[in-house]
C-alpha cells in the first residue's frame, strides 16, 4: 500500500458492538471485510502466519462474511472495493513469513543487540517487551559510572534484564555518550556501529541480525507500545525491515545554520536539512549496516573531531546536526516519511504516531493502536 492504511478506522470497525457490525455488513459490506482483512494482515507479523493462528482466523471469520454477501452483489463490490487485492496482499504476506520464519528458526542463530547509554536509569522498563528466548544481548554504556564502580547498573535491574531474555554487558563510555534526553550521543552510536561492522568484515555473519539503540529512560507510552510491536516480531522472527525509528518526535522545520549545512553537506553530500524523527532510537539490520563499510561511520565520527569551518569548536552542534539525521547515516532517503506514510514497511508499523512530533504542539492526531492498551491483540 503506497498510500497510508485505513489502520485507525479498520481497527474501529472490527472493534464496534457485534450489532453495529452486523448492521455494517448490511449496508456496506465491503468496508468491513476489508478492515478484517487489513487487520489481520498487521497481525501475521505479531502472532504468526499458522491457519489456527489469530489473523488465519480472522482472515475465515472474512470469507465467511463474504460468503452471506449475494453473489451478484459481491461481484459489484469487488470491481468498487481492492477486496480481491487485499485478500491475495495477506496470501502473499503469509507465505513470506512462513519461509522467513523457518530461516531464521534453529539451528540457525537468530541474534538481537539492545544498546542503551545510561547515567542512573535503572533500566527495568526494558524487561517489559517480550525479547526472543535467545540471541537477545543488551549493552550498557555507563557514561557516569567512576571506575570505582559507583552509580553502576544495579545487580537487582541485572537479574531482572536477565529473566526477560537479555545477556547484560557493560562498557565504560565518556560523560558525552549519554543526552539529556536519555538517548546515546553521536560519538558511541557511531563508534559502536563501526566496531560491529568492522567485526562484520572479519567473521562473517558475526553482527547481529537487528541492532537497536534504544534510551535509557523508559519513553512515552505511545513509544513503549510501538518498541512491544517490534520486540513481538522479533520474538517471532518475522521482522524483515532495513530500518525504522521508534521514536515520536521528528525534526522541527526550522532555518538551517550554516554549520548544520555544512556537516550535512561532509556527510550526506547534500547540505538541506534531513527530515526524520529526533534522537537515537532506532532499529537496524544487518543487512542496512553493511550498506556503508566501516570506514563510513568512522568518517562521520571525525566530523565531532574536527568540525567543519562554519562550526568553529562547536562538536555539541555537529551532534546536534546528526541527532535527526540517522536513518541518512544508514542508506535510507534523506527525507524520511512518516512512518505511516511509508510503504515500505508492515502493516502493523503504519499507525499513525499519536500527536504530532513536533516539540511545543499538539495537532489533534490521535492513534487508536498505539494507544490502546494492546489493540492488536483483542481482535
Amino acid at each position: 500500500l503506497d498510500e497510508r492504511p485505513p489502520l485507525e478506522e479498520a481497527m474501529w470497525l472490527i472493534t464496534a458492538p457485534e450489532n453495529f457490525q452486523i448492521r455494517t455488513l448490511k449496508e456496506c459490506s465491503a468496508m468491513q471485510l476489508v478492515a478484517y482483512i487489513l487487520i489481520a494482515e498487521s497481525k501475521l507479523y505479531l502472532q504468526g502466519p499458522r491457519p489456527d493462528a489469530p489473523p488465519g482466523k480472522l482472515i475465515a471469520l472474512a470469507v465467511q462474511q463474504a460468503h452471506a454477501v449475494p453473489s451478484e452483489v459481491y461481484s459489484s463490490l469487488v470491481r468498487a472495493w481492492p477486496l480481491e487485492h487485499a485478500m491475495q496482499r495477506f496470501q502473499d504476506v503469509a507465505h513470506r513469513l512462513q519461509s522467513r520464519i523457518a530461516e531464521r528458526s534453529p539451528p540457525r542463530h537468530f541474534g538481537i543487540q539492545l544498546v542503551v547509554c545510561r547515567c542512573e536509569e535503572d533500566l527495568a522498563w526494558l524487561a517489559t517487551p517480550s525479547w526472543p528466548d535467545e540471541g537477545a544481548s543488551l549493552l550498557v554504556y555507563e557514561a557516569c559510572a567512576g571506575s570505582d564502580g559507583s552509580l553502576a547498573l544495579p545487580v537487582e535491574s541485572k537479574t531482572l534484564l536477565g529473566s526477560a531474555g537479555l545477556a547484560v554487558t557493560r562498557g565504560l563510555a565518556p560523560a558525552d555518550a549519554h543526552t539529556s534526553d536519555g538517548d546515546c550521543g553521536a560519538r558511541i552510536v557511531l563508534a559502536h556501529t563501526a566496531d560491529v561492522v568492522s567485526a562484520g568484515d572479519a567473521a562473517k555473519d558475526s553482527a547481529p541480525d537487528f541492532l537497536l539503540f534504544l534510551p535509557a529512560q523508559e519513553p512515552v507510552e505511545s513509544e513503549s507500545r510501538l518498541l512491544g510491536f517490534v520486540s513481538h516480531s522479533l520474538r517471532l522472527r518475522s521482522l524483515d525491515v532495513p530500518f525504522v525509528s521508534l521514536g515520536m518526535r521528528r525534526s522541527p522545520p526550522r532555518i538551517s545554520t550554516a554549520c548544520e549545512r555544512q556537516v550535512w553537506q561532509a556527510a550526506f553530500g547534500e547540505p538541506s536539512r534531513p527530515l526524520g524523527y529526533l534522537g537515537a532510537r532506532f532499529l537496524v539490520s544487518r543487512e542496512a549496516l553493511r550498506r556503508r563499510s566501516a570506514a563510513h561511520y568512522e568518517q562521520l565520527l571525525a566530523l565531532l573531531d574536527h568540525p567543519p569551518p562554519a562550526c568553529g569548536d562547536d562538536h555539541a552542534g555537529v551532534a546536534s546536526a546528526l541527532s535527526s539525521s540517522w536513518h541518512a547515516a544508514f542508506g535510507e532517503p534523506i527525507r524520511q516519511p512518516l512512518r505511516a506514510d511509508d510503504g515500505r514497511l508492515p502493516l502493523f508499523l503504519r499507525a499513525s504516531d499519536g500527536f504530532s512530533g513536533f516539540a511545543g504542539t499538539r495537532l489533534p492526531q490521535y492513534s487508536v493502536i498505539l494507544n490502546s492498551e494492546a489493540a492488536l491483540s483483542k481482535v
